[in-house]
């Protein structure tokens, strides 16, 4: 016998539609590129970081792609023990297009991000049996601010590439087609990931193991993977530990400062994770179902990042189980709903879900509003590029700026363009340790306001008592306006005419 066909317009929309995928990837890259395009419309340069990727890339054009031992950056000769793979593929753009790096670091992040849209999207064909969670999975990953913040600045390149190469191993991973280059391939992925980001790096030893755990993986072909991806990464890692040894990796990996209960704290604040705090009880709803399933990779995964590392939390990275988790709440809500078999439990299923994508996308174009506003303008940008000061001035420079103090864009960009050293720049300082020092004194710079910037400034001369200039929106002390230099939106402040 038959089924009775759907009677209701609800009905047939859910019967049409909600077992469509592709309607659902559509609205996702619709929406998901409107999102993202309205962080960089109108921007001329990068977008936040990505001073480091500019002075490397320039150094592998010039090394001509051979690895160098050192880069100049930030005052020093900095080791190149950071994965190399995005600054390659900047300089190769570059090389065969002619095109300058300051574009490509603001356009190849844009496009890698919505490819992480179609990758993350194929993973969880593979990672789900129901293809209802994919569905809703997608919609989340591409609305959450956690997908794009961190991975549509210049530095985002890195964190881009390695995301996409992450989820195209474990694709390749749990795919059931028998054929022989398979473990080949993900190896081959798994290895560009590591090459892109250590993070990435790091979370594909992680997930590996989380399937094996959960029964998705086998030992045989885990250990196959295994070797595939060391065979890849070796060349590299042999060459940069005969350089620097182990401790650059031990530092990075110890170098994370947000830990469970703040990231949890961040899923459910409406800031610039807003578009989380409308998923939030989904997300909540499927970590719980997970914890009771005991085998969701999901839920494992988000508790085993934030325990073992909460630099995996970092960086965006978290996107990735939160997405999963939401999504598999959402199903959850959904198959419940769909028992009810009358018309108006289909009307509410419409309603809910319709607004569900309705204020996702809205909350979303906020949280893209709120991360554009708060990054380098292209007035601040073209000012610190030409920015030049006395030639007898001292090359430590501290840059307090109105966006944010430890680790300040404007810093990471001054010393790119410049070669000044900004003593509060601490990019790849990760990697050589002494983060505690920074944290320390970021914690009195925040207390800083323009009323007791003169105050504050001079005890800070206990850090740095190398400090020339000072490069701040507002005029440190009126009364000595003779020893700032105005440079349009920003004040150069010569340090021994002033504190003393």
């Amino acid at each position: 016998m038959q089924p009775s066909p759907p009677t209701s317009i609800s009905q047939r929309i859910i019967t049409r539609y909600f077992s469509n995928s592709w309607i659902f990837l559509v609205i996702a890259l619709v929406l998901g590129g409107l999102v993202r395009w309205q962080v960089i419309a109108g921007r001329e340069f990068p977008l936040n970081d990505g001073g480091y990727w500019y002075v490397f890339t320039k150094a592998l054009v010039e090394n001509h792609f051979a690895l160098p031992e050192f880069v100049q950056f930030n005052g020093r000769a900095l080791p190149t023990y950071y994965p190399p793979l995005a600054g390659y593929l900047l300089a190769l753009i570059s090389s065969l297009g002619n095109i300058d790096i300051l574009s490509l670091l603001l356009w190849v992040p844009f496009f890698l991000c919505l490819s992480m849209i179609l990758v993350f999207y194929t993973f969880t064909l593979r990672l789900f049996e129901d293809q209802l969670i994919p569905r809703f999975a997608i919609l989340f990953f591409a609305l959450s601010p956690l997908s794009y913040r961190w991975f549509l600045m210049g530095g985002g390149v890195a964190r881009s590439m390695g995301i996409i190469f992450l989820m195209g191993a474990l694709s390749l991973l749990l795919s059931k087609d028998n054929f022989k280059p398979k473990h080949l391939l993900a190896g081959l992925f798994a290895g560009l990931a590591v090459l892109s980001h250590p993070v990435a790096g790091l979370l594909v030893a992680v997930c590996s193991l989380v399937l094996f755990f959960i029964g998705r993986v086998s030992f045989k072909s885990l250990i196959k993977f295994v070797f595939c991806t060391g065979v890849v990464i070796t060349p590299w890692l042999t060459l940069v530990i005969s350089r620097t040894g182990l401790k650059p990796f031990v530092s990075a990996f110890m170098s994370g400062d947000q830990g469970l209960t703040e990231f949890i704290s961040s899923i459910a604040t409406s800031q610039i994770y807003s578009a989380i705090g409308i998923f939030a009880a989904f997300a909540l709803i499927g970590f719980c179902y997970g914890i009771i399933q005991t085998k969701s990779f999901a839920a494992i995964l988000f508790f085993t990042m934030a325990l073992i590392c909460p630099l995996f939390l970092g960086c965006g990275f978290g996107c990735i189980p939160i997405a999963l988790m939401s999504a598999e709440g959402a199903a959850l809500v959904y198959q419940n709903m769909t028992l009810s078999k009358n018309s108006i439990s289909a009307t509410t299923i419409v309603l809910v879900f319709s607004s569900f994508i309705f204020l996702g996308f809205t909350e979303s174009l906020n949280s893209a509003r709120v991360i554009a506003k708060q990054s380098m303008t292209n007035e601040e940008f073209k000012e610190i590029r030409n920015l030049r000061l006395p030639d007898d001035a001292g090359q430590d420079v501290l840059v307090l700026t109105q966006h944010q103090v430890v680790g300040d864009a404007v810093g990471e960009w001054l010393t790119a363009f410049t070669g000044y050293r900004s003593v509060l720049t601490h990019q790849m300082g990760e990697w050589e340790g002494g983060r505690e020092s920074f944290l320390q004194i970021q914690n009195e710079l925040e207390k800083i306001t323009k009323y007791n910037y003169y105050e504050k400034i001079k005890q800070l001369l206990v850090y740095f008592p190398n400090l020339s200039y000072v490069i701040s929106h507002d005029r440190i002390d009126e009364s000595s306006s003779s020893n700032s230099t105005s440079i349009n939106r920003f004040y150069a402040t010569e340090v021994k005419g002033v504190f003393k």
